[in-house]
């Protein structure tokens, strides 16, 4: 009978090495077997998680670049020097040109018309020269969207500049109209370039 005990005990009490138990070995290699996949599902998710999100950082950037492009706008045609980067010498310069566009344009017509006999050499009003210095004014009023009483320093500055063009073209009524209306037209441009940039400046930092 011991000897029957000790057998039945021994079938009993398995082993005990390196396996141990096998569902517990089996549970084990499971689980080694996740670890690796488990691993790698997560850095890929992790790598993923940031790939999206660098994307809208790079939508930010992207705008952001194209918003610094834009900047405050300029002026249409010819004219570029204006608004408040505009220096006085900028605008005089663009004003004494384009009177003398404005004579040489209206000289050239004038003389056409003559020559077919539509009319005699000076008689055109010399006042048509001031079409671009006045399509200047127009951009340099735009380009001040800031200064809300510019419409009154505009306002201003071209009264005053009409009276004192026709006052000093007045004078020079033994030129014929050609002649009169130039001098007026160049006063009262000049007059109004000057009015305007030093009153708009000053509106703006007040």
């Amino acid at each position: 009978m011991g000897g029957l005990n000790s057998a039945g005990s021994g079938r009993r009490r398995p082993p005990r090495g390196r396996g141990g138990d096998p569902r517990r070995a089996g549970q084990a290699a499971q689980g080694q077997g996740r670890g690796p996949a488990a691993q790698g599902a997560g850095q890929g998710r992790g790598q993923g998680a940031r790939g999206s999100g660098r994307g809208p950082q790079g939508g930010g950037r992207s705008g952001g670049q194209g918003s610094k492009g834009g900047g405050r706008p300029q002026a249409a045609g010819p004219w570029r020097a204006t608004g408040p980067d505009a220096r006085l010498v900028d605008l005089l310069g663009q004003v004494i040109f384009g009177l003398v566009v404005g004579l040489a344009a209206l000289a050239a017509i004038d003389g056409i018309f003559a020559l077919i006999q539509l009319g005699t050499f000076g008689h055109a009003s010399g006042w048509l020269i001031a079409i671009l210095p006045v399509w200047l004014f127009a951009e340099e009023f735009r380009a001040w969207p800031g200064v809300g009483l510019r419409i009154v320093v505009a306002v201003v500055a071209a009264a005053i500049g009409l009276v004192l063009g026709s006052v000093v073209g007045g004078l020079a009524d033994f030129l014929p109209p050609l002649g009169v209306g130039d001098i007026g037209a160049a006063v009262a441009t000049l007059s109004y370039t000057l009015l305007w940039f030093f009153g708009v400046r000053w509106l703006a930092h007040r």
